[in-house]
């Protein structure tokens, strides 16, 4: 009887300490609030992206910043400038593990459905079609298997010089650390456990 008590403490106990807490570590980030506004073709630098085909336009403030709406706030980009636009980081070094892809894609504001790829190497590719008002915030889980390195693209596939809006970019990596005061709990788990392991051979 006296294990069972035992067993059963160690089991609630466990329960109540929980999982360790996930941390994000920065791997790639771009709001384009500090870069300045105008069409950009390519080979241009747009903050943390190079433009690599067609060109591209950051807006904001009286270059239509009025498109940047919804969660896009500040500057943005439409990806089609004077023609359809290409965005690319340079090459990331991503380590196996798991990460997060989050960015803010809006339809163009102005009447156009678009189409948007957006890739990071092998790991993520996916294809966006778009209505004019779709205001949206996407966030993607990603795995990687093994240390590789990837490059992360915006392409618009809308030809002209209307395309979709893209703002608050970012490329986090997720790991699991046990949080101090779980440790700590479950120390002073163990210590109790022991005295009533002593306690009960006494009895």
């Amino acid at each position: 009887m006296k294990k069972f008590v035992i067993a059963s403490a160690f089991a609630t106990l466990l329960l109540s300490l929980g999982g360790p807490s996930a941390q994000a570590a920065q791997i790639f980030a771009e709001n384009f609030d500090t870069t300045s506004t105008g069409t950009f073709n390519a080979i241009s630098a747009v903050g943390n992206f190079n433009v690599t085909s067609g060109s591209v336009d950051v807006l904001g403030g009286s270059f239509f910043g009025f498109l940047c709406t919804g969660a896009a706030t500040g500057n943005c980009v439409d990806l089609s400038g004077n023609s359809a636009g290409t965005l690319s980081s340079g090459s990331l070094a991503l380590n196996a593990g798991n990460f997060t892809l989050a960015f803010v894609l809006n339809g163009s504001q102005r009447g156009v459905t678009t189409s948007t790829t957006v890739s990071l190497g092998s790991l993520f590719s996916n294809t966006f079609v778009l209505a004019s008002s779709d205001l949206n915030s996407f966030s993607f889980p990603i795995t990687v298997p093994s240390n590789t390195t990837a490059v992360l693209s915006f392409v618009s596939n809308t030809p002209g010089g209307t395309g979709a809006v893209l703002d608050n970019v970012s490329l986090n990596s997720i790991t699991a650390t046990p949080e101090p005061a779980t440790m700590g709990l479950l120390g002073s788990a163990l210590v109790g456990l022991g005295l009533l392991k002593f306690r009960s051979k006494k009895s």
